[in-house]
Protein backbone atom coordinates (compact mmCIF):
# COMPACT_ATOMS: atom_id res chain seq x y z
CA UNK A 1 0.00 0.00 0.00
CA UNK A 2 0.75 3.64 -0.63
CA UNK A 3 0.23 6.27 1.43
CA UNK A 4 -0.47 10.15 0.96
CA UNK A 5 0.34 11.80 4.40
CA UNK A 6 -1.03 15.13 3.69
CA UNK A 7 -3.40 16.42 6.36
CA UNK A 8 -1.44 14.31 8.83
CA UNK A 9 1.79 16.14 8.26
CA UNK A 10 -0.32 19.03 10.28
CA UNK A 11 -1.12 16.55 13.15
CA UNK A 12 -4.88 15.94 11.20
CA UNK A 13 -6.59 12.99 10.55
CA UNK A 14 -7.55 12.78 6.92
CA UNK A 15 -11.01 10.92 7.75
CA UNK A 16 -14.24 13.35 8.54
CA UNK A 17 -15.53 10.57 11.09
CA UNK A 18 -12.01 10.38 13.13
CA UNK A 19 -11.34 12.54 15.69
CA UNK A 20 -10.14 9.95 18.25
CA UNK A 21 -6.40 10.18 16.51
CA UNK A 22 -3.50 10.03 18.15
CA UNK A 23 -1.93 12.59 15.77
CA UNK A 24 -0.71 15.75 17.12
CA UNK A 25 -1.40 19.26 16.09
CA UNK A 26 2.14 20.32 14.51
CA UNK A 27 0.50 24.22 13.68
CA UNK A 28 -0.57 27.00 15.59
CA UNK A 29 -1.38 30.18 13.92
CA UNK A 30 -1.25 33.14 16.01
CA UNK A 31 -1.37 37.38 15.29
CA UNK A 32 -1.25 40.36 17.45
CA UNK A 33 -3.18 42.89 19.09
CA UNK A 34 -2.62 46.03 17.09
CA UNK A 35 -4.63 48.86 18.11
CA UNK A 36 -7.80 48.71 20.54
CA UNK A 37 -10.89 50.56 21.07
CA UNK A 38 -14.32 51.23 22.35
CA UNK A 39 -17.36 52.02 20.47
CA UNK A 40 -20.93 52.70 21.89
CA UNK A 41 -24.03 50.45 21.41
CA UNK A 42 -25.07 50.71 17.55
CA UNK A 43 -22.14 51.30 16.16
CA UNK A 44 -21.04 49.64 12.99
CA UNK A 45 -18.00 48.01 12.61
CA UNK A 46 -16.02 47.45 9.80
CA UNK A 47 -16.58 47.88 6.18
CA UNK A 48 -20.36 48.10 5.15
CA UNK A 49 -21.30 48.10 8.70
CA UNK A 50 -22.26 44.54 8.72
CA UNK A 51 -21.94 44.22 12.37
CA UNK A 52 -24.03 46.44 14.89
CA UNK A 53 -22.67 46.43 18.57
CA UNK A 54 -25.30 45.77 20.25
CA UNK A 55 -24.19 46.97 23.86
CA UNK A 56 -21.01 49.39 24.50
CA UNK A 57 -17.99 46.96 22.99
CA UNK A 58 -14.54 47.01 23.16
CA UNK A 59 -12.92 46.20 20.01
CA UNK A 60 -9.48 44.45 19.61
CA UNK A 61 -7.63 45.01 16.15
CA UNK A 62 -5.89 42.09 15.34
CA UNK A 63 -3.25 42.27 12.71
CA UNK A 64 -4.04 39.55 10.20
CA UNK A 65 -6.26 39.95 7.02
CA UNK A 66 -7.57 38.14 4.11
CA UNK A 67 -4.41 38.89 1.99
CA UNK A 68 -2.69 36.37 4.98
CA UNK A 69 -5.31 33.82 4.42
CA UNK A 70 -7.65 34.36 6.96
CA UNK A 71 -10.42 33.67 5.29
CA UNK A 72 -13.22 36.71 4.15
CA UNK A 73 -16.05 34.30 4.87
CA UNK A 74 -15.06 34.32 8.70
CA UNK A 75 -16.59 38.04 8.36
CA UNK A 76 -18.94 38.16 11.57
CA UNK A 77 -18.68 34.23 12.45
CA UNK A 78 -15.33 33.55 13.02
CA UNK A 79 -13.68 33.16 16.60
CA UNK A 80 -10.12 33.37 17.87
CA UNK A 81 -8.62 32.56 21.24
CA UNK A 82 -7.37 34.86 23.92
CA UNK A 83 -5.65 33.35 27.01
CA UNK A 84 -7.73 30.22 26.05
CA UNK A 85 -11.29 31.93 25.46
CA UNK A 86 -13.04 32.64 22.88
CA UNK A 87 -13.57 35.90 21.14
CA UNK A 88 -15.95 36.28 18.12
CA UNK A 89 -15.00 37.69 14.65
CA UNK A 90 -17.13 40.94 14.92
CA UNK A 91 -17.59 43.00 11.05
CA UNK A 92 -16.28 42.39 7.73
CA UNK A 93 -12.13 40.96 7.83
CA UNK A 94 -10.49 43.33 6.18
CA UNK A 95 -7.05 42.82 4.06
CA UNK A 96 -4.64 42.87 6.65
CA UNK A 97 -6.93 43.41 9.37
CA UNK A 98 -9.88 42.00 11.84
CA UNK A 99 -12.05 43.18 14.81
CA UNK A 100 -12.63 40.95 17.69
CA UNK A 101 -15.23 41.63 20.74
CA UNK A 102 -13.03 41.27 23.76
CA UNK A 103 -16.23 42.77 25.88
CA UNK A 104 -16.83 39.51 27.78
CA UNK A 105 -12.74 39.09 28.34
CA UNK A 106 -12.23 42.20 29.87
CA UNK A 107 -15.00 41.79 32.00
CA UNK A 108 -13.97 38.44 32.67
CA UNK A 109 -10.60 40.54 34.35
CA UNK A 110 -8.72 39.66 31.05
CA UNK A 111 -7.90 43.04 29.87
CA UNK A 112 -3.74 42.59 30.66
CA UNK A 113 -4.54 40.15 27.83
CA UNK A 114 -6.40 42.17 25.44
CA UNK A 115 -3.83 44.86 25.33
CA UNK A 116 -1.55 45.60 22.48
CA UNK A 117 0.61 43.34 21.45
CA UNK A 118 -0.68 40.35 22.98
CA UNK A 119 -0.58 37.24 20.99
CA UNK A 120 -4.81 35.99 19.42
CA UNK A 121 -4.71 32.54 18.33
CA UNK A 122 -6.13 31.98 14.86
CA UNK A 123 -5.38 28.32 14.28
CA UNK A 124 -4.49 25.78 17.03
CA UNK A 125 -4.19 25.01 20.51
CA UNK A 126 -4.80 27.56 23.45
CA UNK A 127 -4.89 26.77 27.00
CA UNK A 128 -7.52 24.41 27.03
CA UNK A 129 -9.45 24.87 23.89
CA UNK A 130 -8.26 24.82 20.27
CA UNK A 131 -9.57 26.05 16.76
CA UNK A 132 -9.12 23.14 14.67
CA UNK A 133 -8.52 23.63 10.45
CA UNK A 134 -11.41 21.12 10.53
CA UNK A 135 -13.37 23.79 12.43
CA UNK A 136 -12.52 26.86 9.89
CA UNK A 137 -13.17 24.85 6.81
CA UNK A 138 -16.74 24.05 7.97
CA UNK A 139 -17.20 27.14 9.19
CA UNK A 140 -16.05 28.60 5.27
CA UNK A 141 -17.62 25.15 3.73
CA UNK A 142 -14.16 24.06 2.59
CA UNK A 143 -11.59 21.21 3.55
CA UNK A 144 -9.03 21.67 5.75
CA UNK A 145 -6.79 21.24 2.79
CA UNK A 146 -7.78 24.80 1.93
CA UNK A 147 -7.54 26.80 4.94
CA UNK A 148 -3.49 25.08 5.87
CA UNK A 149 -2.27 25.99 2.66
CA UNK A 150 -4.10 29.23 2.22
CA UNK A 151 -2.00 30.54 4.91
CA UNK A 152 0.26 33.79 2.89
CA UNK A 153 4.07 32.30 2.59
CA UNK A 154 4.54 36.11 3.62
CA UNK A 155 3.27 35.43 6.94
CA UNK A 156 6.99 34.37 9.50
CA UNK A 157 7.05 30.59 10.17
CA UNK A 158 8.90 29.78 13.63
CA UNK A 159 9.44 26.44 14.47
CA UNK A 160 9.92 24.70 17.58
CA UNK A 161 9.54 21.15 19.50
CA UNK A 162 7.23 20.57 21.66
Amino acid sequence: WMHRPGLMLYGISPFDDDDSSNLLPALRWRASIVARKQVPAESRVSYAGTWIAPRPTDLAVIGVGYADGYSRLLSNRGEVLIAGRRAPVVGRVCMDLMMVDVTDLISAGLQDRCALGQAVTLLGEDGADAISAKEIARATQTIPYEVLTGISSDISRCFSGR
